[in-house]
């Protein structure tokens, strides 16, 4: 893949934190075991840590560009579960190795940034705006972005699907200009471009980041 790929993109590995490995194995009733079974939860993220660290040591002979740390469901629940089920994992991984870390974590996660960043990751997405989050760039980057590297927040269905040109070439310059100063941001959309968003939306998003995206 680091042949195919050269220096047009990025190359990463990714794994699942514990509690959303545990949620993605065990379903909705993955969230009642914090408070039915938390020893069996406990063993587990224990038994998980020690597999992704293994992992991790075989996986650095490849030499991989980054680490993709996947929480799709670790904002729904609060910062005491997450400092059981998967900070301790984040910092473990932190330790073994010094490659890049993106953390991906959506949902309405302000309450969260600061002991995000504490983690030692590198990397900080998916910053999804309201309604399905409640992430505002600015204040994120004010919050945060001497710490880690933000990524993404462009609403890919409000804006990017269904906003006017003009609501979409506004909004990708708010980004750039509240985000990008002194470096540590890339921007993205908020999680994946729709399959009904028009090819020339997604064209015109490109030309107006590489425009007003070089400072």
């Amino acid at each position: 893949m680091q042949k195919e790929v050269g220096e047009s993109g990025i190359v990463r590995l990714g794994f699942d934190t514990p509690f959303t490995r545990w949620i993605l194995l065990r379903g909705t009733a993955g969230y009642t075991d914090i408070y039915d079974c938390p020893e069996v939860m406990a063993r587990f993220c224990d038994d998980y840590t020690a597999y992704v660290l293994d992992y991790i040591e075989a996986a650095e002979q490849v030499n991989p560009d980054v680490y993709w740390v996947h929480g799709v469901y670790d904002g729904m629940v609060g910062a005491e579960t997450l400092e059981r089920y998967a900070y301790p994992f984040i910092r473990e991984v932190r330790r073994q190795t010094k490659r890049p870390l993106v953390r991906f974590i959506s949902g309405r996660v302000t309450r969260l940034l600061e002991r995000e960043a504490d983690t030692g990751i590198d990397v900080l997405e998916v910053l999804e705006p309201p309604p399905t989050g409640d992430v505002n760039l600015s204040a994120a980057k004010s919050l945060v972005g001497n710490k880690v590297c933000l990524k993404r927040n462009l609403d890919p269905i409000s804006v990017l699907e269904r906003g006017t040109m003009d609501e979409l070439e506004h909004q990708v310059r708010w980004c750039l200009e509240v985000a990008a100063e002194d470096g540590r941001y890339i921007f993205s959309t908020a999680d994946e471009v729709t399959p009904l968003t028009d090819e020339a939306r997604i064209t015109a998003l490109v030309d107006w980041v590489d425009r007003f995206g070089r400072y």
